[in-house]
């Protein structure tokens, strides 16, 4: 039996029809919501279907080839996960899915990974250092501890050598519209043009959603007279290093893409996020997450929401070169 006569090509239509059920838009969602609708049930039903026979084909060839034995331990292992996220357990981890452009994700997310990280360090008997920017909260370690499991910790922690109170300007903008009414975006773009003609380009405008995001695209095309740079239009290396090169582009990106960005030098000197970078209420892992701070009385949410945007906000000026100019814009309302 040959697995590629009609298992595989089964396989494939079985996947394509459960990422159609779950829609054309790209989303995240909870694992609830999945269930719920009947027809992404089936579908679900007969992906596990067809990937049982896929086993089936590839196990009768077992031995033929180190090619085949390798998709037939790839198979039964995305076999065992899918198992695993359709029937559920009793563990607190939290189910969810996604979906972009084609393809779609599952997901399994640990909510406490305390255990996991302890059964790690029993295993690998080392020397374990964390740093970063932001591991303290009010100056202590005891909350990132606690969510690793740690009770034995050396912990140190030295001021930053970057001056930003001189280097850098943080401009949360009054008087802007209610994030929620259709008058937001507009207000938005209409002051990201004037940071804009301040700062000469050399700048990155992120924003909460992709659609937003292509909205702005649209808008600022023909209102700006620097090269503008679009998230999805090439290869995230590739804009960057255009970015770079170019000295006064504008890059539009979602909040995501601008993780483990660094761009040295004058070629960025103005960031504008369009809302502060809170989890959507909608977020199928961020709402249970928080649960727990709160029984706990640990640091509020918010805080951990916060934590993105202060890590980015002391990365883009924490050079002598790039900090003189840098400016962020939160355009965000606030109350007077």
């Amino acid at each position: 039996m040959s697995p590629s006569s009609s298992t595989v090509p089964t396989t494939c239509a079985a996947g394509s029809s459960l990422r159609l059920s779950l829609g054309e838009e790209a989303r995240r969602g909870p694992w609830s919501e999945l269930a719920a609708d009947q027809g992404t049930r089936q579908a679900l039903d007969t992906l596990r279907t067809r990937l049982g026979d896929l086993h089936a084909a590839l196990e009768a060839l077992r031995g033929r080839g180190k090619g085949l034995d390798s998709c037939l331990a790839r198979g039964t292992e995305f076999g065992r996960r899918l198992t695993r996220l359709a029937e559920g357990d009793d563990s607190e981890d939290i189910r969810w899915y996604e979906t972009q452009g084609k393809g779609f994700r599952l997901h399994q997310t640990h909510l406490q990974v305390a255990d996991i990280f302890q059964s790690q360090r029993e295993r690998y008997r080392a020397t374990w250092i964390f740093t970063s920017a932001t591991l303290a909260v009010g100056k202590r370690f005891d909350h990132f501890a606690r969510q690793l499991g740690i009770d034995d910790a050396r912990t140190e922690r030295w001021e930053s050598p970057f001056d930003y109170g001189r280097h850098a300007l943080w401009f949360v903008p009054r008087g802007m519209p209610d994030p929620t009414t259709g008058t937001y975006g507009t207000a938005v773009m209409a002051l990201a043009t004037q940071l804009l003609e301040y700062s000469r380009g050399r700048a990155f405008l992120l924003f909460t959603s992709h659609r937003t995001l292509r909205e702005a695209a649209s808008e600022l095309e023909a209102r700006i007279p620097y090269p503008l740079l679009v998230q999805g239009s090439a290869p995230r290396a590739e804009l960057l290093e255009r970015f770079r090169r170019l000295g006064n582009a504008v890059l539009l990106g979602t909040a995501s893409f601008w993780e483990g960005v660094d761009v040295r030098g004058e070629a960025l000197s103005c960031v504008v996020i369009d809302k502060l970078p809170f989890a959507s209420p909608g977020d199928p892992v961020s709402p249970p997450a928080s649960t727990p701070c709160d029984a706990k009385h640990e640091p509020h949410p918010s805080h951990v929401c916060l934590l993105p945007l202060i890590k980015r906000s002391m990365r883009f000026s924490r050079t002598a070169l790039s900090c003189a100019s840098t400016s962020e814009a939160i355009a965000r309302g606030v109350q007077p």
